[in-house]
């Protein structure tokens, strides 16, 4: 009886071999180099800093697509493009109006996963920081447009679904450099973005 329980196991053992080795190979999909490629949600909250009190702006919704390359389980460095969608200015200067813009962003960004070694890796959270370019269009008493640079950082986490594709959430801060000026007025365009959307890995 007891070669039979031995012989059982040792069946068990080899048959479980490739389980195991597939629950490998999936694991180091997940911490692997390779390229990135992404796109996102967003949901500003809008943080302008208008040099006049009369003015106020909405909290638009936008969308961004990033690609890039993640170097080893602990850094990737990712390109990320990011369009708000059209959005209110309201003014009130001794009478009602309202301008309308919308905005677009590129920033380089690092991204760190500071417990790949901790976490299982189908949970990765993240850190980001970037700089780029940000860009401002609005349209009112006819149209003005300005760009500075900035400055963006954060965090948020990637949530493996399966070892190609991710679920992220984060959110941040992206902190204009200096002002933009629209149609005279002086304004910072900074804002808070909260993302979700999907990551492929390739």
């Amino acid at each position: 009886m007891l070669r039979l329980w031995l012989y059982g196991f040792v069946v068990l053992c080899v048959l479980a071999l490739p389980t195991l080795a597939a629950a490998e190979e999936a694991e180091d999909a997940r911490l692997r180099s390779g390229a990135i490629l992404g796109v996102n949600f967003v949901y500003v909250i809008s943080d302008f800093d208008f040099e006049s009190s009369s003015f106020d702006s909405d909290d638009p919704l936008g969308v961004e697509v990033s690609a890039g390359y993640r170097f080893n389980r602990y850094v990737s460095l990712e390109g990320i493009l990011q369009y708000i969608s059209e959005f209110d200015i309201d003014v009130n200067a001794g009478f009602p109006a309202t301008f309308t813009a919308w905005g677009l962003s590129f920033m380089p960004a690092t991204k760190v996963y500071p417990l790949a070694d901790v976490l299982p890796p189908w949970v990765q959270p993240f850190g980001q920081f970037g700089i780029g370019v940000l860009f401002a269009h609005a349209d009112g008493f006819g149209s003005d447009n300005d760009a500075t640079a900035g400055f963006r950082f954060g965090g948020g986490v990637d949530f493996y679904l399966a070892p190609q594709v991710v679920l992220r959430a984060g959110g941040g801060y992206v902190l204009a450099a200096s002002d933009m000026t629209l149609f005279g007025e002086d304004v910072t365009p900074s804002y808070a973005p909260i993302t979700a959307g999907l990551e492929f890995r390739f």
